[in-house]
């Protein structure tokens, strides 16, 4: 989830759109106060924030944020109608991440958002999904399994919990209960994010490591299976990988809506040994992946192209009226939009954009 923050209505709505359409999910706040509040509840993978703003500016807000937050590491994207240089050097050298300048081209600010999520998911890891497709029980399972110290966030019919754990175990109380679990154990529909803690080395130093003859022996283990999703626009398939010992063969399933609808099995003998089994899974795992992705864009691929130009010529009066924007002439932005409209009636970007280049013509 992507927190956005501006005074301006506009604004949010273009800022919102933009990354809808790109499969963000957003929620909008018109000040740094009202969204502070909402941020003791909820921890979002970015906020984006106008710079000058009337209760509290963005810089401020940062600052309110991580005294509120300091163990939080989200990232900072602020907005600004200024290209003063020795603003922006201020802002980086206050902690921001990035800045854009207004107005804003859609496609840098998605680009620019892309590239925060990655460089944020490099200090950890973090995977999404749907409970109507992946069961909390199964969730749960998979981060014992794995050995994941994190927690789970999960969110559904009016309830918001988070479970950490530690090491695959979920923190329990001392009558060995979960008030979190329990209020969410019984949800058949909403939204979890597996968030997995980046290793703090600060001890490795300190750490006494046994000497290697006092070392049990490995057991002989069989490989630890995996669990990811591939979105495809609004298509999610479940790729799971295992290791089935009655006939020693990795299978990795694909599952959409409940159904398998891809199975692939590699004989893989005991005697391999743990380390060749793993890497065989995992490979086995990521060229399913990347098979269903490839199938996939083919299929979109071929039906864009079949679809008559419309859509095309749609795309370019977009990026035209962009061009105009940008150059200040306003009533060729207005005239090529309400002609892309025309063609794409609903679209809400084009829509937002109207709304501000009327604005900007003074016709409401």
């Amino acid at each position: 989830m992507i927190l956005l923050v501006d005074d301006d209505e506009l604004v949010l709505e273009v800022c919102s759109a933009s990354l809808t359409e790109t499969g963000y999910e957003t929620i909008t706040f018109n000040s740094p106060l009202e969204a502070l509040p909402y941020l003791e509840q909820a921890e979002p993978e970015l906020i984006v924030s106008d710079l000058m703003m009337p209760d509290m500016d963005g810089f401020g807000f940062r600052e309110a944020f991580l005294e509120k937050f300091p163990a939080r590491h989200t990232p900072f994207l602020f907005l600004s109608s200024m290209s003063d240089p020795d603003i922006i050097i201020e802002g980086l050298e206050r902690g921001a991440d990035d800045f854009l300048l207004k107005p804003i081209d859609h496609r840098v600010f998605a680009a620019k958002v892309k590239s925060l999520l990655k460089k944020k998911g490099a200090s950890g890891h973090a995977f999404r999904g749907d409970l109507a497709q992946f069961p909390l029980p199964k969730v749960m399972r998979f981060c014992e399994l794995k050995g994941i110290t994190g927690g789970i966030e999960i969110s559904g019919e009016g309830v918001n919990a988070t479970l950490r754990c530690r090491s695959g175990n979920f923190e329990l109380d001392k009558q060995g209960r979960s008030a979190a679990l329990e209020k969410v154990l019984g949800l058949s529909s909403g939204r979890f994010t597996i968030l997995v803690d980046p290793v703090d080395y600060s001890d490795l130093g300190r750490m006494d490591i046994p000497a290697a003859h006092n070392q049990a022996p490995a057991s002989p283990e069989v490989p630890t299976g995996a669990l990811s999703g591939v979105r495809v626009r609004d298509r999610l398939f479940q790729v799971q990988s295992e290791y089935v010992e009655p006939g020693q063969q990795i299978v990795t399933l694909v599952i959409l809506d409940g159904k398998v609808r891809l199975k692939r099995g590699t004989p893989a003998p005991l005697s391999l040994g743990r380390s060749a089994l793993q890497q065989l899974l995992e490979e086995q795992h990521v060229a399913v992946e990347k098979e269903i992705q490839e199938k996939l864009n083919e299929k979109i691929e071929e039906k864009n192209q079949a679809e008559p130009t419309a859509k095309q010529r749609f795309n370019q009066l977009l990026e035209d009226g962009l061009d105009y924007y940008r150059q200040g002439e306003h009533d060729k932005a207005l005239a090529v939009w309400e002609e892309a409209a025309a063609l794409n009636p609903g679209d809400k970007l084009i829509e937002t954009n109207l709304k501000i280049v009327r604005k900007k013509l003074g016709l409401g």
